[in-house]
């Protein structure tokens, strides 16, 4: 172990160039950033805010890439023994952060955590919504003039390949469907590290809700089911699977057209890639939900 004022900044690690820093990074860190499918209070290997906040430091020469492999490692460790600690306070600990720093650290995590990418086509307005791994911004296309509803990978959530994997599919799956009872997929990639997806606005409010409104017939409820079953089948015949289908990730719009959104966990049948792990509970609609049980 180091001594408390060996903090190991190395002007090697801080004197990389900028543009590989990324792929440095990601190869260094292996399965680190993988997530484990675990339990939704902490089913991951490595939180991602922790990532992030490693990476920060890793940028400003702050640590070594072989602190942060180590302080990743005992924070999974504590986290696995049922006591749970940042990876900020493990640095602290081991002398190869100053309190400072960490100070510094969180205040520019946070602000990246919110950050959107760079997109000069775009002008971003009010947040619409926001998930454990993704913030949706409404925005318009400044070249088709059309407003637009841009959903961005929380840069922690976006240390773990396997969010990223999920993001990109997400984008792949959608942007393959045409069909009214399906959001638009308008365009995605990834700019300043951050990646995006640039699809159909949709106003209006969650299945779920419209399913329990009691102003609302049964029999417009049940259209509205058969509608999202056709964007479902849809999607079936252009070989996606959802995997993913429930309630809350499918809007009714002020108009009343129920669509069918969310495709991160979405398999492709030309694809052998499996991104959820063994007993990972995946929803589906449950007619229950109509009857009101």
């Amino acid at each position: 172990m180091m001594k408390p004022n060996d903090r190991g900044t190395g002007q090697q690690d801080s004197a990389r160039p900028n543009t590989n820093f990324a792929d440095d990074f990601h190869r260094a860190m292996g399965s680190q950033g993988q997530e484990t499918g675990g339990s939704s209070s902490g089913g991951t290997q490595t939180a991602p805010e922790g990532l992030l906040l490693g990476r920060i430091a890793l940028e400003r020469g702050l640590i070594r890439l072989e602190h942060l492999k180590e302080g990743l490692q005992e924070q999974e460790e504590a986290q696995r023994s049922g006591r749970p600690v940042a990876l900020g306070e493990i640095l602290l600990k081991k002398g190869w952060l100053r309190a400072e720093d960490l100070s510094g650290l969180l205040e520019d995590q946070a602000r990246r955590a919110e950050g959107l990418p760079d997109l000069p086509r775009y002008r971003v307005g009010e947040r619409l919504g926001q998930g454990a791994t993704a913030v949706v911004y409404r925005a318009l296309d400044l070249e088709l003039h059309r407003p637009v509803a841009i959903k961005v990978l929380r840069e922690g959530a976006g240390m773990s390949e396997v969010a990223r994997q999920r993001f990109r599919r997400e984008a792949q799956a959608a942007a393959g469907l045409a069909h009214p009872n399906v959001v638009r997929v308008y365009d995605a990639g990834e700019q300043d590290g951050k990646m995006y997806i640039v699809m159909e606005v949709v106003q209006g409010r969650p299945l779920g809700e419209t399913l329990r409104d009691p102003a609302i017939e049964e029999r417009l409820k049940i259209r509205l089911l058969e509608k999202a079953a056709r964007g479902v089948a849809a999607a079936h015949a252009r070989g996606i699977i959802h995997r993913d289908l429930k309630p809350a990730n499918i809007m009714v719009t002020e108009s009343g057209e129920p669509k069918v959104g969310d495709f991160g966990l979405a398999h492709l049948v030309d694809s052998s890639t499996e991104l959820t792990k063994t007993g990972a509970v995946l929803g589906l609609i449950a007619v229950g939900l109509l009857l009101g049980s």
